[in-house]
């Protein structure tokens, strides 16, 4: 008689305890990630956070004060200033998502966020990078109406047409 190869194949399971044993294997599913990007030391944890926290000032004041400028001189209320505007809304908003999290988890020493939280920020940045792109693409045209023709720029760029968008 030949003698029989031992089976390479695993014992059968039924289904109640090959679900119990699934359960069991997935019992510690976490929902935060970390951020890698953090130092592992206290100090230059709070080193990054200053440091971002004057980055994001500066950033923050700059693009308000565009905007506060363009919205208070009526001479700056052409189609190019519009945009501009626009575009600096748009920078504060994109700055604001991500920037103060980061300065947070940096001066708290934390170096996790949530699934949750890690999405909507994903989201949102590129719902924010997406109408950046748009405002830039409107302001190439209206560079682009400027400078080719020039003699019906105030024809094309009214404010009838800049309000469409």
């Amino acid at each position: 008689m030949a003698q029989h190869e031992p089976d390479m194949c695993p014992p059968s399971f039924s289904l109640q305890q090959f679900h119990s044993m699934v359960a069991m294997a997935n019992h510690t599913v976490g929902i935060e990630s970390y951020l890698l990007a953090f130092s592992e030391t206290k100090e230059l944890q709070v080193a990054q956070g200053f440091l971002f926290l004057l980055i994001y000032l500066v950033a923050l004041v700059g693009n308000l004060l565009i905007i506060i400028l363009i919205t208070m001189d009526q001479c700056l209320h052409t189609p190019m200033y519009f945009f501009l505007r626009n575009l600096s809304l748009l920078d504060v908003c994109l700055v604001s998502l991500t920037v103060p999290n980061f300065i947070l988890n940096s001066l708290c020493h934390r170096r996790t966020i949530s699934f949750l939280g890690c999405v909507s920020q994903v989201l949102l940045v590129i719902q924010f990078a997406g109408a950046e792109l748009f405002t830039l693409t409107a302001m190439s045209y209206d560079h682009y109406v400027a400078i080719c023709h020039p003699l019906h720029y105030d024809i094309i760029m009214n404010r009838w047409s800049v309000s469409r968008w």
